[in-house]
């Protein structure tokens, strides 16, 4: 662990993509604690897409899948004054979607970002809608009309991109 901080906190993208790669070799060691200083790496360190997308669905994930954390411990870090760990939540849920198709759990998270400020959340909240919405269209349609005139326009670009034209017009 004190390997993978060190190499984090160099700031060197290569030196971050190393620790990534030991922790994701050390998934029969996770544990909550683990999860809480990951999302202290999230705070930090983590500073790009790439990284924080790599973390997500091959290491948060795995908390999650191997019921580590509840959905309700990656559901706090909606509130988190922090950008990466923000949307560390939708793009993780993306992955648990990919494998369990949890919608409901992926609408919450919506509900709570949908008006976030930062680009890079709301390209993880329309990329999660749009998982979303192949699992249950219905579902996901209601959510994005309720929603079309006060969310940011990158979330419902990134959540329409599967729905045909026609359909995107009239919503």
């Amino acid at each position: 662990m004190s390997l993978c901080d060190n190499l984090l906190s160099s700031a060197k993208y290569e030196e971050a993509s190393i620790a990534i790669q030991f922790m994701i070799r050390l998934k029969d060691h996770y544990n909550k604690s683990l999860f809480n200083t990951i999302g202290r790496w999230l705070e930090r360190y983590i500073n790009n897409w790439a990284h924080c997308d790599e973390a997500c669905r091959n290491i948060l994930y795995q908390f999650l899948a191997d019921k580590i954390i509840e959905f309700k411990d990656l559901l706090a870090w909606t509130d988190s004054p922090y950008r990466w760990k923000r949307r560390a939540v939708p793009v993780t849920l993306v992955k648990s979607l990919e494998e369990e198709g949890n919608v409901s759990e992926a609408l919450q998270v919506a509900r709570r970002l949908i008006l976030d400020p930062e680009k890079v959340v709301q390209q993880g909240t329309g990329w999660l809608l749009r998982e979303a919405w192949k699992k249950s269209p219905k579902k996901v349609e209601d959510f994005l009309f309720r929603w079309k005139d006060q969310s940011p326009r990158l979330i419902i670009q990134y959540a329409t991109e599967k729905i045909g034209k026609q359909k995107r017009k009239k919503n």
